[in-house]
């Protein structure tokens, strides 16, 4: 039984080795890992900036909906600020607001 149960042990590190020589190195595709990391954090630094943008879009959509469904509309916040005020002197920025 001891003959029988040391050769099941050789016999398991045996298949064991085979594993672990069979196993490679990692092989990048064409680049090294310093370039793949850097080209990682610029990815994660554009979709962090995606990712705000759509949060702001979101907040605004909700802004939106919420002053939508409310009834009680004010006329002076359609208008634009400039459509609002009186001026003595005039301006020399060209102005155009379609619902003004």
């Amino acid at each position: 039984m001891l003959r029988k149960a040391f050769n099941q042990r050789i016999n398991y590190f045996r298949q064991l080795q085979e594993i672990s020589d069979s196993v490679a190195d990692v092989e990048w595709e064409g680049d090294t890992l310093d370039v793949a990391i850097q080209a990682s954090q610029i990815e994660k630094i554009e979709l962090d900036a995606k990712i705000n943008t759509t949060r702001a879009r979101h907040r605004y959509l909700e802004n939106l909906a919420e002053n939508k469904a409310s009834d009680d509309d004010d006329e002076d916040d359609k208008t634009c600020i400039l459509c609002r005020c009186d001026f003595s002197r005039g301006f020399i920025t060209q102005w155009y607001a379609p619902f003004c």
